[in-house]
């Protein structure tokens, strides 16, 4: 027997891990043997994957959720009118064939759209749950909230250079930090670490604050986002150091990069 047109539907479920225990088996079963729907979810679970990353749910705006649905609605009516389009006239039917015609007619848009239709909703989900984070991030740092831009300059041979901006948030300060240029560590026995430097510091008297540590790439590439609680205008200098893996948390690496004064 010819398997329903709804199981072709259930990609996107399956895709968000949302079909309950029977329903997987039976589509994981159609699976195997549906080249449309193999091809469906491998444009689905990219998406399902970010969607996975997003920060804990929130409930948006209500004129944030309309806008979303109507943009769901208008992608599922595009995606439907490219389909009438592209689809050849119909051939006149003979009254023997009509019905399974008329069927296999009935069923083929179905399964054409309605995975495009789950993946247009995913995606318009995700880019929501960013215009909304972004919404709530852009509440809360009202202008002037960025409290530091650093150009960051070699302290040492290393001619390395970088920029760093600190910027205030409802959970403290997130530091960006961006260099091209520092020197690859041996990743089992280093690492670099971002410090906010006070006056007076010293080794003898240290007053820093450390604000995370990191890793380059193997081409000395770093973009790294950490977050820390210390206040700049108390810890005014940003330091980057070059440590030892020994489980002393104190500061004794070499300095690679300062802000400049």
């Amino acid at each position: 027997m010819p398997e329903p047109p709804e199981l072709h539907a259930d990609v996107a479920a399956y895709a968000l891990d949302l079909l309950a225990p029977d329903e997987r088996a039976r589509f994981e079963q159609h699976l195997a043997g549906c080249a449309a729907c193999q091809s469906d979810l491998a444009e689905l679970l990219p998406v399902a994957g970010l969607l996975a990353l997003a920060a804990p749910a929130d409930v948006p705006p209500a004129a944030l959720q309309a806008r979303t649905f109507m943009a769901i609605e208008r992608a599922a009516a595009a995606t439907e009118s490219a389909d009438e389009e592209r689809a050849p006239a119909p051939e006149p039917p003979s009254a023997m064939a009509d019905g399974a015609r008329a069927r296999r007619r009935a069923a083929a848009p179905r399964r054409r759209w309605l995975p495009r239709l789950a993946l247009a909703g995913a995606t318009a989900v995700a880019v929501a749950a960013a215009a909304f984070v972004g919404f709530r991030v852009g509440e809360e740092r009202q202008p002037g909230r960025i409290e530091l831009d650093a150009v960051l300059v070699s302290a040492g041979r290393t001619g390395s250079s970088g920029t760093a901006r600190v910027t205030e948030t409802g959970i403290g300060r997130i530091v960006a930090l961006e260099s091209d240029d520092l020197p690859e560590l041996d990743n089992d026995r280093e690492f670099y670490e971002v410090w906010f430097v006070g006056p007076g510091d010293s080794p003898e008297a240290p007053n820093r604050v450390s604000a995370g540590t990191f890793h380059p790439d193997p081409e000395g590439r770093s973009s790294v986002r950490l977050t820390a609680a210390a206040v700049p205008r108390n810890y005014p200098v940003l330091s980057v150091t070059r440590e030892p893996r020994d489980g002393d948390p104190r500061p004794g690496g070499r300095e690679v990069l300062r802000s400049r004064s």
